[in-house]
């Protein structure tokens, strides 16, 4: 019997018999039979492939870490299954197009685990499931960006700087934009005088990449404070965030004059009247100065 035929027999076994026992054993009440059976599961779906066994394996994996307190009270499986959700995401996304939205629910409870070591896989699943859907996830997006958001002020600053990456995908992915506003861009007006040198670079990297890859019609909206996010770090005195914000801030300004242009904007304000600048300048200052008295 050749190696292609041991593999079909393989793979016809684990999804038509042994899968089903798999996701059964993941509520086993010892714990070294759950851990066995996600080692399994790594195993199978290295050799065979993710598919339609994605119906069943992704709502118990969920169901694991849904709601609080957790059915898995194991810290260290409840890392393994977010492994496993990575591995069957990079493995074949399009089978997570179903259970989107139970995923999105799961993974916002599970950020907000006690363990810090959760926390870190949680934040880069959330920015590996961002980039990996797209347009198909973003508006599902809302309670993860919230438990990011809460993670930003975690005492640990290894969580506050994974928790960073994880937002810098998640922000600019298509429908999750306007989650930013409110209490999110609040916690990142701390979070750009962070107490951690490591985690204030990873702010100031992470904005300059919002402010190059998010859509001028939210950049415009957000423009203001990452602005004042921007002249906050020429301030900063450690490492060489100073140098580079000057420098991004340059850059900024004729990215999003090439923009405008674009846009036909640009073009209109110059055939404004000098009395219509001024009108439209009064309109912008009193609305930074709303925004600024709401913050």
């Amino acid at each position: 019997m050749n190696s292609n035929t041991n593999n079909k027999i393989i793979e016809l076994f684990y999804r038509e018999k042994l899968v089903k026992r798999l996701v059964l054993t993941l509520e086993d009440q010892v714990e070294k039979n759950r851990e066995i059976a996600i080692e399994i599961l790594v195993i199978a779906i290295e050799k065979c492939g993710f598919k339609e066994e994605a119906q069943i394996l992704l709502p118990a994996i969920c169901n694991r870490m849904n709601r609080t307190p957790f059915p898995e009270q194991s810290e260290e499986v409840r890392v393994q299954l977010i492994e496993l959700l990575d591995l069957a995401l990079e493995t074949e996304h399009g089978q997570f197009t179903a259970e989107i939205s139970n995923v999105c629910n799961m993974l916002a409870k599970a950020l907000l685990d006690q363990n810090p070591d959760m926390k870190n896989q949680a934040a880069r699943f959330s920015g590996k499931l961002a980039t990996t859907l797209g347009k198909r996830v973003g508006s599902y997006m809302k309670a993860i960006t919230d438990s990011l958001t809460q993670n930003l002020a975690h005492q640990h600053s290894k969580v506050r700087r994974e928790t960073m990456k994880g937002l810098r995908d998640v922000v600019v992915c298509k429908g999750a934009e306007p989650f930013v506003e409110g209490s999110t861009l609040a916690q990142l007006r701390f979070t750009s005088n962070d107490r951690s040198q490591d985690v204030r670079a990873e702010f100031y990297k992470v904005l300059f990449f919002w402010m190059t890859n998010m859509e001028i019609m939210y950049l415009r909206n957000y423009e203001s404070p990452f602005v004042q996010f921007l002249l906050n770090g020429i301030a900063d005195d450690k490492l060489d965030i100073g140098p580079q914000c000057i420098t991004f801030l340059e850059e900024h300004g004729t990215r999003m004059k090439e923009a405008l242009k674009a846009l036909g904007e640009d073009e209109e304000n110059e055939e404004m009247t000098s009395e219509e600048k001024d009108l439209l300048l009064q309109e912008e200052n009193r609305k930074k100065a709303e925004a600024e008295v709401k913050a």
